[in-house]
């Protein structure tokens, strides 16, 4: 009935006037649906020089869908971390620092309804 087309454009829309935008659902497949639905309509997955993604997607691995693993804030995280050579002493993990970056970076996150409560990084 073309829903996540017509949310999709108004998210573009929203980004386009500067805005940030959070989309949330109780299923990790209409997250995950909408939040391809916008790599498949030109949103960056990647955006300037830092490698900070546009559009990021909050969950573990094992819960998303592949097409969007490569958006997941700790999976972003990582790299930059990695990128930058940071040490985080043993610990695979990327630091709350980082991950608190990468957030605020995003112009767009991806989150399950159920983990927004549970992640206090989403708290200002």
């Amino acid at each position: 009935t073309g829903k996540t087309s017509t949310i999709a454009y108004v998210v573009r829309l929203l980004v386009a006037r500067g805005k940030r935008v959070l989309i949330t659902s109780y299923t990790h497949a209409a997250v995950d649906a909408l939040t391809m639905k916008l790599i498949e309509s030109g949103v960056s997955a990647r955006e300037g020089e830092d490698g900070i993604s546009a559009l990021v997607r909050i969950g573990y691995e094992s819960s998303c869908h592949n097409i969007v693993r490569p958006i997941l804030v700790s999976n972003i995280a990582a790299a930059k971390e990695a990128k930058e050579g940071a040490q985080n002493k043993g610990n695979d993990s990327p630091s709350a620092e980082s991950l608190y970056e990468v957030i605020s970076a995003a112009r767009i996150v991806c989150v399950t309804a159920l983990t927004v409560p549970r992640t206090p990084l989403l708290v200002k």
